[in-house]
């Protein structure tokens, strides 16, 4: 079985900052969107983490989505660099993506791998910036992108702060 990554929570920030910095390297820049594609994994995490380090919008595409659908959102998203898994990663790899990154250690470029360490500043969001675009199939069965904002990410984590036992 293969080996479970574990990371504490600096090992995530410092990750999270390496691979906003390699975004941002590669041109993205503050409302610019980065797809994520894959299993619940670490790997999945830091992409999605990586890319709002990048001040950018994350866009994440359902792992279970046939790979036309997947090009579709991503179209529809202006997506141009995926992090994806390696089911679909050879797939993509054909696809004249500005920049492929893996979610898997047997891949190309695998996320884990990557160790920029350029400091560029970055222009990062303000909170009623885009965050996120969130796609969801609805009530006609098209996919609709749902677009929320730093600040409803917020909002939604106290919200659930509420509803949980949480001491300092």
């Amino acid at each position: 079985s293969p080996e479970l990554l574990e990371l504490n929570y600096r090992e995530v920030l410092e990750k999270s900052k390496i691979l906003g910095q390699y975004l941002h390297s590669l041109g993205v820049k503050k409302g610019d969107r980065v797809g994520v594609t894959g299993k619940n994994s670490p790997e999945w995490g830091l992409a999605y983490l990586g890319i709002l380090f990048a001040g950018a919008v994350v866009a994440p595409l359902d792992y279970g989505l046939k790979n036309k659908e997947v090009e579709g959102l991503m179209e529809m998203a202006d997506v141009e660099i995926l992090f994806c898994d390696e089911e679909k990663y050879d797939h993509f790899q054909d696809k004249k993506l500005k920049a492929l990154v893996s979610l898997a250690p047997k891949k190309d470029n695998y996320i884990m791998n990557i160790n920029h360490k350029e400091t560029a500043d970055i222009e990062l969001p303000e909170e009623g910036d885009l965050a996120a675009i969130l796609f969801t199939s609805g009530t006609t069965g098209i996919s609709k992108g749902v677009m929320l904002t730093h600040s409803n990410f917020v909002s939604d984590a106290y919200q659930a702060q509420a509803c949980m036992n949480i001491f300092h």
